[in-house]
């Protein structure tokens, strides 16, 4: 069978009208292909290299003009610190002080400088004491619009640990449908958002809270205080999800950033099966579907995922960013779980000959046929992803591209 028949030319669907179908097991005129632009956009401006006829679009025309949907997840709550005073350092120097601020605790990258080489610590303040964490970015990392990474986490003795305490008990979900709406509305039949809930409550101390290590080490000297850990966030996962069922979304979705060798099969089996099925036995009765952004290597956890509820694996990203070959992951989940990105970022890289490049893509379309996926790049284009590479995926698919 040729390409022209495996993926006809003639678009009589819009990508969110494919997504949806997907999502529901219907047939669609094309494979849904989708996926975010953000950082490459965004490293290509600062780096002075976005192409001439491209510099006076904004993103969602890019995407049109690619024929490439663009997916991006939206909180539909935000999270209020009553009592909380905030302040926002950067480089020595306070950039912000907010009182009872909306934040998302306890790792709020949106106040992260990101356009400037530089550490941000941000102060917690509460009646019972203080807590920090800090961010930092390089100058290669703002030269790729990298995100800052976390340097320092908010638990870090057990004074950390009653402060965080207090702000948690304190803490109030609130409705935020207005910026769900905007995105909804900017990006519309062009693609799809999901309804951000945060993570699931283990990944979240491991991640967020404590950092992977510490958090094992309290889990195993200090099991009383990571039990109570896991109880209050999941209550507060539980209320973020129940605030965003009020919204139009048809997606739902973790940001859990697993991986299977730092959250062992063991690990996975006994503290996020239990409260991803919860999640999505909840959502299932109402018609709706589940993702996880599952960015890390998944091969470990290869046959329990399956297992888990879990609709959709959003983000993921198999070798050479991982262990897990797309032909193993598609072999074991294929009509069990469904897949969002898939094609490995490298692959659309210039260290990358084209030669090996195009029999990817090639061989990953044969193997796909007419099966159930969607299409991206997995996490997402980086800023050396080249054009070029992404617009002959767009052809390949079927869509009409006008760059």
């Amino acid at each position: 069978m040729t390409d022209a028949e495996e993926y006809p030319a003639a678009q009589t669907m819009t990508e969110r009208e494919r997504i949806v179908r997907t999502l529901r097991g219907q047939p669609t005129d094309l494979v849904p292909w989708t996926t975010r632009l953000d950082i490459w956009h965004t490293s290509q401006q600062r780096r002075g290299i976005l192409p001439v006829g491209l510099q006076e679009m904004d993103l969602m025309e890019i995407h049109r003009r690619l024929g490439l949907g663009r997916f991006r997840f939206v909180y539909p709550t935000r999270w209020r610190l009553r009592g909380v005073d905030l302040q926002v350092v950067f480089n020595g120097a306070t950039r912000l002080r907010q009182t009872d601020p909306f934040v998302y605790f306890p790792a709020p990258l949106e106040y992260a400088v990101r356009d400037e080489p530089g550490e941000t610590v941000m102060h917690f303040s509460t009646p019972v004491g203080s807590v920090r964490v800090g961010y930092a970015i390089n100058a290669e990392l703002v030269e790729g619009a990298a995100d800052p990474y976390l340097v320092e986490h908010v638990i870090k003795d057990d004074n950390d640990y009653r402060v965080v305490q207090w702000i948690l008990q304190h803490m109030e979900i609130e409705p935020y449908p207005d910026e769900y709406a905007r995105w909804d509305a900017l990006i519309g039949a062009d693609g799809m958002i999901s309804a951000r809930l945060g993570r699931v409550p283990f990944q979240e101390l491991m991640l967020d809270y404590y950092g992977e290590e510490r958090a094992i080490f309290t889990m195993m000297d200090k099991p009383e205080q990571f039990r109570w850990m896991l109880d209050i966030l999941s209550e507060l996962r539980r209320e973020v999800l129940e605030v965003s069922l009020a919204t139009s979304a048809l997606i739902f979705e973790l940001v859990d950033n697993i991986d299977g060798m730092i959250t062992s099969p063991r690990l996975f089996q006994r503290y996020c099966m239990p409260f991803l099925q919860e999640v999505a036995d909840k959502l299932h009765r109402r018609g709706l579907f589940f993702a996880s952004h599952m960015d890390g290597n998944l091969k470990p956890l290869l046959h329990l995922i399956p297992d888990s509820g879990v609709d959709i694996i959003e983000s993921f990203s198999p070798s050479p960013l991982s262990e897990l070959s797309f032909a193993t992951a598609w072999e074991a989940w294929q009509g069990k779980v469904l897949m969002w990105g898939a094609i490995p970022s490298p692959i659309f890289e210039s260290h990358v000959p084209e030669e090996e490049f195009q029999a990817t893509i090639s061989d990953m379309l044969e193997r796909i046929g007419r099966g159930r996926i969607f299409l991206g790049i997995g996490d997402q284009a980086m800023g050396s992803s080249m054009l070029e590479r992404i617009a002959y995926v767009s052809e390949r698919l079927g869509r009409t591209v006008r760059l």
